[in-house]
């Protein structure tokens, strides 16, 4: 036909012999088949992750003539990876020809597809149905895969940087509050002057500018905190205090210095800067979970019990669902009008959804308003003062956490030059037939391999160099003995100049060099042993109330909700790929996902184990035990299922069982509380910022938080002539005119 418009005529005839009485007259205007697109979505273009983290992200593609195939490949990068260079690719799922886009989910997880820690290079391809042609790729989306031991070193360096960031706030926020000291020694004289005023509401206008800048800081901290608590080498302790520092600094930046500006801004007003009396704004219970109902709610009334010791209430973990239902009304029992509520008790999480709210019997108190009697200035430097007690309490706390990390690191530091060492072992052993007794004529590719090694003892060298000078800044810190005494045994076996000397023998001396790179893993090895990590490795501490949970298993739950949702992505992603897999590719991965179906499934027994061998578990924690237990039975099923090579509709909806079953759900009324604390959210706001680590996992709305309405000034023509009334009346005509 070619690739110019052309009529064509049609014939027919039948075997009889009859025939049309007019030709059929068809019109081909050819069309160029274009390249097919494919691009990601929600994958990052450069992320560091956990060899046992997934990512979860869609896949979309188009073709003018319909999407043949869509699927991922990875390549690892680095050329001088002692391991092997991981390298593959995966069908994600069949298009056809009448689909001219596709949309799909996708996921990549390092451990799922065989992938050894390092750095690689994922892409989406694409091919459509026209013969001969190439895949289409995606740009590269580059990808550090590291082991726990190694991202727990990562960890603790982004900690430091952002501990950093936390510093230069407060030290922000303490010359803001000079500053303010200075303003206030003013006679009044000279502060009823305007441009003294004028400097007091550009002192506001920086607090609020601080407190944003400390709001922004705790939601990367709390991202980091999420990434930490997926990593097992970083014990629960350290979360968990981190997360208590985070709850603090989350109240300060969205309550306390957005306070402090509003107090500043009223200052600024006044007639008279007199001094008076402070009202302490009451901190709320800590709260955690995704607050989506719209509606609002006034103060409960309940009344938390009292402990002995005045125990502050246990935080909770609810995800509170929004409702397009109407909010019917019910009776309210004059029995119900006041309640205690025991609030000590950390346990799984919820998912709650609004209900009906009862109806007001009239007789309300209306708020306390604030005197405007009260001397505002004073007001302000008196809570910039305790919030910047508080901050300093945080910051002494942060450095306590960050050494202990510090501490840990050091000890992961040196297991992982010992595996570098074992590795430059395997290197040398996997070319040893090639290479050794050979002073030439050994080929090129095995003289570059040499020589990289060479390289690489060196780096390994400078490492262990850093490694030492840290440990002894970490000795100056916190003399402990165990770090003296390895690192005095370190520069006594000069571990420096032999690995140096190590990295010059390679090249000539293979055999020996196979022996000496061994010795120096054991040694480096042992000496990491050596190092006692503090702090109890961050174990977990333990439960605040007998009544509740540890954090350690909260966590866990948590994890295992996680990974079962994770999975239940994995099988539609298999489901997905099913057509165009062979039958024996299929059952592969379907048993691989039964594997870890069944390996979650022995978690979830574990940790109703670890319940019941809590004191008195069983009286105790029969809900969660029951419930887990149910959970686990549906896993089973899960597992049976992937086995039998169905990874359809059948797998997923148990799979969707299990997770539910995680996140029961539980009607609450919406406008019996001040916003959606605790498990019953809308309860009020009562409590103190203690919290769990597991609370921040997945931090809801603060109800106390104090929001800005900025005014949106005009941002051009204000310099222009002003023109008059009646003029700018007439432009206005004028141009309303002109568009009709």
């Amino acid at each position: 036909i070619g690739g110019e418009p052309s009529q064509l005529e049609l014939w027919w005839q039948d075997h009889d012999g009859l025939a049309g009485r007019e030709s059929f007259r068809l019109s081909v205007n050819p069309a160029v088949d274009e390249l097919p697109s494919v691009v990601s979505q929600d994958l990052p273009r450069q992320a560091v992750v956990l060899d046992s983290e997934q990512l979860n992200f869609q896949a979309l593609a188009a073709d003018d003539f319909g999407v043949k195939r869509i699927g991922i490949a990875w390549k690892g990068i680095d050329e001088q990876q002692l391991t092997q260079l991981a390298e593959g690719e995966k069908l994600l799922s069949v298009g056809g020809p009448l689909q001219t886009s596709l949309q799909v989910p996708a996921t990549f997880s390092a451990v799922a597809l065989g992938i050894t820690p390092q750095p690689i290079e994922v892409r989406l391809w694409a091919e459509d149905y026209k013969p001969g042609r190439e895949r289409v790729y995606t740009p590269p989306h580059l990808l550090f895969v590291l082991t726990a031991e190694d991202h727990a070193i990562w960890m603790n360096s982004q900690l430091s940087k952002w501990h950093r960031a936390a510093l230069d706030v407060r030290d922000k926020e303490l010359q803001l509050y000079e500053g303010n000291k200075r303003l206030r020694a003013m006679t009044p004289e000279e502060l009823a002057d305007e441009e003294m005023r004028g400097e007091l509401r550009r002192q506001a206008a920086a607090e609020a500018s601080n407190a944003r800048r400390l709001a922004a800081l705790t939601g990367s901290g709390e991202n980091l905190l999420r990434q930490a608590a997926r990593n097992p080498e970083i014990g629960v302790g350290h979360l968990d205090r981190w997360a208590e520092m985070l709850q603090i600094l989350n109240d300060i930046g969205h309550q306390r210095m957005p306070s402090v500006s509003d107090l500043l801004e009223k200052a600024s007003t006044e007639k008279e800067l007199a001094r008076g009396g402070s009202q302490s704004n009451k901190p709320s219970a800590p709260q955690a979970g995704k607050i989506r109902g719209a509606a609002g709610g006034k103060p409960s009334e309940e009344e938390p019990e009292k402990t002995a010791d005045n125990r502050p209430p246990m935080p909770k973990i609810t995800d509170m669902e929004s409702s397009v239902q109407p909010q019917e009304e019910s009776e309210a029992s004059p029995q119900s009008a006041k309640k205690k509520k025991n609030g000590s008790r950390l346990s799984l999480p919820q998912t709650t959804l609004a209900g009906p709210a009862p109806k007001s019997d009239g007789n309300e108190e209306p708020p306390d308003e604030q005197q405007d009697e009260e001397a505002a200035f004073d007001m302000a430097l008196d809570e910039q003062a305790d919030l910047l007690a508080e901050f300093e309490k945080v910051a002494d706390e942060l450095n306590t956490i960050l050494a202990n990390l510090e501490g840990s690191t050091l000890v992961k530091r040196l297991k992982a030059a010992s595996r570098e060492q074992n590795q430059v072992a395997e290197k040398i052993g996997s070319r040893i037939e090639a290479v050794f007794g050979k002073s030439s004529g050994i080929a090129e590719k095995d003289r570059e391999m040499l020589q990289s090694l060479n390289e690489l003892e060196q780096n390994s060298s400078q490492n262990v160099s850093y490694i030492m000078d840290d440990m002894q800044a970490f000795f100056e810190r916190r003399r402990m003995n165990q770090f003296k005494l390895v690192l005095d045994e370190m520069k006594e076996a000069k571990v420096l100049e032999e690995l140096r000397t190590l990295g010059e023998e390679i090249p000539r001396q293979q055999g020996m060099s196979i022996a000496q790179a061994e010795y120096w893993s054991d040694t480096l090895d042992r000496w990491g042993e050596d190092l006692v990590d503090p702090a109890c490795s961050g174990q977990c501490p333990g439960s605040k109330t007998s009544d509740a949970l540890p954090p350690s298993l909260i966590l866990e739950v948590l994890k295992i909700l996680e990974s079962e949702v994770n999975l239940r992505e994995q099988t539609r992603v298999a489901e997905q790929a099913r057509p165009g897999l062979q039958a024996k590719a299929h059952l592969a991965e379907a048993n691989r996902l039964s594997d870890s179906q069944a390996e979650i499934g022995v978690r979830t027994a574990d940790v109703v184990q670890a319940i019941i061998e809590l004191p008195n578990g069983d009286a105790r924690f029969g809900k969660e035990i029951s419930l887990l237990t149910s959970v686990g039975k549906v896993m089973q099923e899960a597992t049976e299922t992937l086995a039998s090579s169905d990874t359809g509709p059948a797998a997923i909806a148990a799979e969707t069982e299990a997770i539910e079953l995680l996140l029961q759900c539980k009607r609450i009324n919406p406008k019996s509380g001040g916003g959606g604390g605790g498990s019953s959210p809308g309860g009020g706001g009562k409590g103190t910022t203690q919290d769990s680590a597991l609370a921040l996992l997945g931090s809801g709305l603060n109800q106390n938080e104090r929001r800005e309405a900025r005014e949106i000034t005009q941002a051009t023509g204000e310099t222009g002539r002003t023109l008059p009334e009646e003029y700018r009346a007439g432009l206005d005509e004028y141009f309303k005119r002109l568009e009709q």
